[in-house]
């Protein structure tokens, strides 16, 4: 069965786009229809991601989690 188009439509009453996708998106691999398809430089991105609209996915997956490190010195 094919993929469905990951995208979300509508203003009032937001749902997902009913088209048959074509392919995923080369940032956060959501699958796209023609409609909410842009080709850009960097590659085949849904329409999301060529906005910006999706800040929760890098473009390239980390390695590891960045924590942060606390180094406490007294001063006697």
């Amino acid at each position: 069965m094919a993929e469905q188009c990951a995208m979300i439509i509508g203003y009032l009453v937001p749902h997902r786009c009913d088209h048959v996708a074509l392919g995923a998106c080369g940032r956060c691999g959501r699958h796209y229809c023609d409609d909410h398809l842009a080709v850009t430089a960097e590659g085949l991105l849904c329409a999301a991601c060529q906005q910006g609209l999706i800040s929760r996915w890098p473009s390239r997956p980390l390695s590891r989690p960045t924590i942060p490190t606390i180094c406490w010195s007294s001063a006697d």
